[in-house]
């Protein structure tokens, strides 16, 4: 807890210089983590995380000439649980209270020539992951966020084989998953903020651009085992007072085989299920 400024910032300077090799760079900025795991036990936690700090990640590349697989993310979250248990139970209490001004995340991928370049960039006030694994998982989340969360993913290429552009942007996110027979779960979760995901990619001429941006005030997403009789039992309440945008721009100025561009923005998204999506 604090109010102090939490910022990663990492710089490739490569004009006019060469990742011949590609490379996989990545920033990360984070308020609160709490990270559990276990075996053959039962993980019982009751957690109150609060972070009162501005985050930022940013991450910025421009070499001339990237011949290979190349990857530049940057990664801002104001507090994060993740728990995972193989052969027990869980039973947690999570308060989570992103009370900071902003939670922003920027990657800026740039390439004179680039055969597979990638910039992404998420930005999440609270995040709780627990995944189980023969047992039980009872979960109670409580998450408020009044931030303003915001990723923006900018590439640019003059020459492109492959570029993907993506940015992610999350106010309050859930997500408990079983691989055996019951799961229980009681969400709150409340957002007044703004949240906005944007993604743009512009290149003169090459092959294949990918861009896309997601944006949501509230997600949860939980489910039981899938390949036995799982028991789903959720309680969910969500509210989402904040504007939510997602925004993608792609401009190719001379000639291109495939552009592919979508967005998704959302208040409020619950997803319960005993069976994967699309099984029998």
């Amino acid at each position: 807890m604090g109010a102090a400024d939490l910022i990663a910032d990492v710089a490739v300077n490569g004009a006019p210089g060469r990742m011949l090799g590609g490379g996989r760079v990545q920033s990360s900025a984070s308020g609160n983590v709490t990270a559990m795991a276990g075996s053959a036990g039962v993980v019982t936690a009751d957690i109150d995380q609060t972070s009162a700090a501005f985050t930022q990640a940013y991450t910025f590349a421009n070499p001339q000439y990237v011949p290979a697989e190349a990857e530049f993310t940057a990664e801002a979250i104001g507090n994060t649980v993740a728990s995972t248990v193989t052969q027990g139970d869980q039973d947690l209490t999570i308060r989570q209270r992103q009370t900071g001004a902003a939670v922003w995340a920027t990657t800026s991928a740039n390439a004179g020539n680039a055969w597979d370049l990638a910039g992404r960039a998420r930005a999440t006030a609270n995040h709780v992951a627990v995944a189980n694994q023969g047992g039980s998982v009872i979960s109670r989340t409580d998450q408020g966020n009044v931030a303003d969360v915001r990723a923006n993913a900018i590439v640019t290429a003059y020459d492109f084989g492959e570029v993907t552009s993506h940015a992610g942007a999350t106010a309050n996110s859930v997500h408990v998953g079983n691989a055996d027979i019951y799961v229980r779960i009681d969400n709150t979760q409340v957002n007044s903020g703004g949240v906005q995901a944007d993604a743009s990619f512009q290149g003169n001429g090459g092959y294949d651009a990918y861009v896309g941006a997601d944006a949501a005030g509230n997600t949860i997403t939980a489910y039981s085992c899938s390949d036995c009789p799982g028991y789903l039992e959720a309680a969910n309440t969500q509210v989402n007072s904040g504007a939510v945008t997602a925004t993608a721009n792609t401009r190719v100025d001379s000639h291109g085989r495939a552009v592919i561009t979508g967005v998704n923005a959302v208040g409020n998204s619950a997803t319960f299920y005993v069976t994967r999506p699309g099984g029998d």
